[in-house]
């Protein structure tokens, strides 16, 4: 069985994906964890779903990304390609109250969670200033799945992203379980409390892990910056002081431009790209 997950950031994807990892004995790939490799972030994500989906002792991949655009979901289907594919699941996670095409009540849905959660994830911040700007620039690049990719699919669902994390999980393995693609697990046990239960508990204890090691790596780097500033302040003290001895007049620092280098990933590039092409019909000078 192959899963593919698709919401935008916030909707609740890698939760469900790691439960039902869990419960399936499968191998969840997070396009999250790729995000460090700069530009061949794509390529080693797309390399790894492929040398997963070939290994013949792995009874589910679950593909966990954003997958709004049409190109997305076509390299996630030819990665998967192989002589033990199987089934591949589209699972979408949408709002119960938008109309098709609309993505009002998700993307505020969304942007509430992500600022909930702080800085408990690996690639969007919750105290990010250009948050809602990058779910809007994400919602405007969304290409909606086409009867001809539909059928590339062996089942197409979609799940209530309001639902509680273990409700939701039920929901899938039973909408999954009726179309008959769990016929070698046991739906039944897989969907009682305390198996429902023991999943989410894993998924909690897994973002409580994430948190630490968030808090961890901003301390690690802190300590660096305010050792840093301390000693250049007792530098720029002892500089002065001696100046001031010799009766040497004191010197402007000249100011040096400051230069950034933005390396973004996969869905940040393509949602700049979107608003690029929106600006260039406004302002073609631009």
């Amino acid at each position: 069985l192959r899963l593919v997950v698709a919401g935008l950031m916030g909707s609740g994807k890698s939760t469900l994906c790691r439960m039902l990892g869990h419960l399936l004995g499968g191998v969840w790939i997070n396009q999250d964890e790729f995000s460090s490799r700069g530009k061949g972030a794509k390529k080693a994500f797309l390399a790894e779903i492929k040398r997963v989906a070939a290994d013949t002792t792995i009874p589910v991949l679950i593909v966990d990304k954003i997958n709004t655009m049409r190109q997305h979901r076509f390299d996630i289907l030819k990665s998967m390609q192989c002589e033990n594919h199987g089934n591949a699941v589209f699972v979408q996670l949408a709002h119960p109250k938008d109309a098709a095409g609309s993505f009002k009540n998700q993307s505020r849905l969304c942007i509430s969670r992500i600022q909930g959660r702080g800085h408990n994830h690996r690639t969007l911040m919750g105290d990010d200033p250009k948050l809602k700007q990058i779910l809007n620039m994400t919602v405007k690049g969304i290409e909606p799945m086409a009867d001809d990719e539909m059928e590339r699919f062996a089942g197409n669902f979609v799940v209530d992203m309001t639902l509680p994390a273990k409700k939701l999980l039920m929901t899938v393995l039973c909408q999954l379980g009726n179309a008959g693609f769990l016929c070698s697990f046991d739906v039944e046990g897989l969907s009682m409390q305390n198996r429902l239960s023991e999943a989410f508990s894993i998924n909690q204890t897994a973002e409580a892990k994430l948190k630490v090691a968030d808090e961890a790596a901003k301390t690690k780097e802190k300590a660096p910056e305010d050792g840093a500033k301390q000693q250049t302040t007792s530098g720029k003290k002892s500089k002065t002081s001696k100046q001031a001895s010799d009766g040497e007049p004191q010197k402007a620092k000249e100011k040096q431009p400051l230069l950034w280098a933005v390396d973004l990933d996969g869905d940040s590039s393509d949602a700049v790209r979107a608003l690029w092409n929106d600006l260039s019909i406004s302002a073609p000078n631009l």
